[in-house]
């Protein structure tokens, strides 16, 4: 069972994301990088575009780093799109979009600039000495960097504006890949609790081996319940967490 056409934004050089009977979303190895067997970006593009509803204004964070794929179906949508980064857009990957550098815990825009935000694999990184800025001037410390962040783009948000993220996820909450990013859990997933918002929807997916076209095993990312999480995220993160919230 595939997405929508290119036409309803489901296609930059091909399908963006699409799902399987059980209605969970495959993995697209568009967002393929060289860390992983299947990098933990082949599931969180996919499903962060699968809950796009379509029009709009649209703010993309963390956009610096992007995938070039993702910065073309970003190009794609039939919406006024804006990405932020704490980072310049050194690559030029973002070359056609607006972009506009800030802190994702500070950022300039008013109330309800956005009906839809995007937040994929950021929110576990802020506030963290380690970062992966690459900027010359570090960005702030601050332990509760993430639940800053979260809260700052539910306030630019309209109401019913809806919040994608996705962050790592397992048993424990802790720093993982060397100190520079979180992972969460059921308990710590609490820390991002805001009267502006209300988490809506989670799914799990997690890194496993499964058996391939003409016999042979190799890796994908299935959607599993979170309470049964095996995830070790090392080397490479190998359990997400999926998350919609939704403006009040």
């Amino acid at each position: 069972m595939s997405g929508k056409p290119i036409e309803d934004m489901n296609q930059a050089t091909a399908p963006v994301w699409q799902f399987d009977e059980r209605g969970a979303v495959l993995p697209n190895l568009l967002f393929q990088r060289v860390e992983a067997y299947v990098h933990s970006r082949c599931i969180e593009y996919p499903w962060t575009a699968s809950r796009y509803r379509g029009g709009g204004r649209v703010l993309d964070v963390g956009s610096a780093q992007t995938s070039p794929h993702w910065a073309a179906w970003l190009r794609s949508l039939p919406a006024e799109v804006t990405c932020t980064d704490y980072d310049e857009d050194r690559a030029g990957l973002l070359a056609g979009l607006r972009f506009v550098r800030a802190d994702v815990r500070r950022l300039g825009f008013a109330d309800g600039a956005f009906d839809e935000a995007f937040a994929v694999s950021v929110i576990e990184h802020i506030g963290l000495a380690r970062s992966l800025s690459v900027s010359e001037t570090p960005p702030p410390e601050g332990e509760a960097g993430d639940a800053a962040a979260l809260a700052e783009l539910l306030r630019v948000l309209v109401p019913g504006g809806r919040l994608t993220v996705t962050l790592p996820y397992a048993h424990r909450f802790g720093l993982i890949l060397g100190g520079c990013a979180r992972c969460y859990n059921r308990r710590s997933i609490g820390r991002f609790k805001n009267p502006l918002g209300d988490m809506v929807e989670t799914e799990y997916y997690q890194h496993v081996r499964a058996g391939l076209n003409g016999g042979q095993e190799g890796f994908t990312w299935k959607r599993l319940d979170e309470r049964y999480t095996t995830a070790r995220q090392a080397p490479f993160v190998d359990g997400v967490i999926c998350c919609v919230w939704k403006r009040r």
